[in-house]
């Protein structure tokens, strides 16, 4: 009779079930094809997919540099089951962005009704910027996973006696986040005061903040020396947007910058039902008590939009579009769960999810935003690598110019170790650059036409350009020469 029981319970689930497996199977074979058919835009991307290589052969605690530290890390573990520093980072990023799919369904579902969980996976599985984003080697789906995979242990805690376990997932799934990117570090706060309301315990919220807090505070501490150090990674955010243009704006301009960023990634029809569906929660229209889970959402949605709104006022319009990818998903179950409202027969619910989605569709193709895929590698950057592969000795340092990041493409065709080379950019401050050619003497330098400013910053260092070697489409490489260079400039 209890077996009976048990099966009578779980059917009215089992077809929501194959539901939500019918979109990850598709999510997980469109974002594939999508990688297969696309690479990585020069810069960000192939960096990350290079620094995961670099850390799978030189295994070290990273505590420096511009990134967090587990993005390296994350790269370099996966190199060890994909040894292609070209897809070892896209796998990672292709996984995680379809796991994404039934989890954002899941938590969905656990804060309103199956119903808006399948119209919330749907929503996620057909989303560009998402599916863009997994195909690349950029950290933001796996970032966005581990977040919603801590709010999803963090949702189905007991309230009184949570199984040891369940918490180690929690502070395990949170401060990988915490170790991919900024924006989780409210995680921190936020579930500590998620777990003191439903314990009351105060031993429990103090033990859970502490084993949060272990990525957060050793990065905190042991790279950027101090919270001054974290004001400090957020100025050289805005000061990166600078040097392409950005400049800072009012705060009305900042407003409109997030509106039209979310309305671009989300679909403005989309991004309609989200605020419809968060105004029902928000003036009790929804007949849903906004409990603890509800608020930890509401919380987290809210500090995601301020740091867009503080982006978006201090980089203008250089505001990168994916830094708006968790507010988007985060504001999906509202989306969702007003959708759920509006349309009550399946097929007729099924229809306008697929109006939503291609309207979203339409209003990427109209805007272009950046979506971080190339259609091919660039043949020169090939050419480049193979002469490399036949010239350079395999303990012979480079010195790069920026030229349109196509450098970064370099190490995922030709090994080159962390300290092989440096890209000059405004990124690369002084001393680390005259650092650098004291301690490795590179005798090579790539560039190209229209870099003048760096060549400048490295004949600043002490060290002058010499004779043109070889060219590749747009790149040259030149002879690097150092009998001007002297310890103390």
């Amino acid at each position: 009779m209890r077996t009976a029981a048990l099966i009578r319970a779980a059917l009215p689930h089992a077809p929501a079930a194959w539901l939500l497996a019918a979109l990850t199977l598709l999510a997980g074979a469109l974002r594939l094809a999508i990688a297969l058919a696309t690479v990585d835009i020069p810069g960000d991307g192939p960096t990350r997919a290079a620094l995961g290589w670099q850390w799978r052969l030189e295994p070290r605690l990273v505590r420096d540099g511009s990134w967090l530290p587990l993005g390296e890390v994350l790269v370099g573990l996966t190199s060890f089951l994909i040894p292609d520093p070209k897809w070892a980072a896209r796998v990672l990023s292709l996984l995680t962005g379809t796991a994404t799919v039934p989890l954002i369904g899941n938590l969905t579902a656990h804060l309103f009704t199956p119903q808006a969980g399948l119209v919330a996976a749907a929503l996620l599985a057909l989303l560009p910027i998402h599916i863009a984003l997994s195909a690349s080697s950029l950290i933001d789906a796996p970032a966005l996973f581990f977040t919603l995979f801590a709010l999803r242990f963090a949702l189905a805690a007991p309230e009184r006696d949570a199984h040891s376990m369940r918490l180690c997932a929690i502070a395990l799934s949170g401060n990988i986040a915490c170790g991919l990117r900024y924006e989780a570090w409210a995680l921190v706060p936020l579930l500590t005061l998620h777990r003191w309301l439903a314990t009351r315990s105060v031993i429990q919220a103090a033990s859970l903040f502490l084993s949060l807090s272990v990525v957060a505070a050793f990065w905190l501490f042991a790279a950027l020396g101090s919270p001054a150090g974290l004001l400090a990674a957020f100025a050289k955010v805005v000061a990166s947007g600078e040097s392409v243009g950005g400049y800072s704006v009012s705060s009305a301009r900042a407003l409109a910058l997030v509106g039209s960023t979310l309305s671009v990634l989300l679909g403005p029809v989309t991004l309609a039902l989200a605020a419809m569906g968060l105004i029902r929660v928000l003036t009790g229209a929804e007949n849903r008590r906004i409990d603890r889970d509800l608020g930890l959402w509401l919380a987290l949605l809210a500090l995601d939009l301020l740091v867009l709104f503080l982006l978006a006022r201090e980089r203008g319009p250089s505001l990168v579009d994916r830094y708006g990818l968790s507010a988007v998903v985060l504001a999906l179950p509202f989306a969702a769960q007003a959708l759920a409202r509006l349309v009550s027969l399946v097929w007729l619910r099924a229809l306008a999810v697929l109006v939503l989605v291609s309207t979203t569709a339409l209003v990427t193709w109209l805007t272009r935003p950046e979506l971080y895929l190339a259609r091919s590698y660039p043949s020169d950057v090939i050419a480049l690598a193979g002469w490399l592969d036949r010239v350079r000795a395999p303990e012979a340092a480079l010195v790069f110019t920026r030229a349109g990041w196509l450098p970064t493409y370099v190490p995922l065709f030709h090994p080159l170790r962390r300290e092989d080379y440096r890209i000059v950019s405004w990124y690369l401050p002084e001393g680390a650059l005259r650092a650098f050619l004291l301690r490795r003497k590179p005798q090579l330098l790539i560039t190209r036409a229209g870099d003048e400013a760096f060549l400048a910053r490295i004949q600043a260092a002490g060290a002058s350009v010499g004779e043109l070697l070889e060219r590749f489409g747009r790149l040259e490489v030149r002879r690097l020469h150092l009998s001007d260079l002297r310890p103390n400039g």
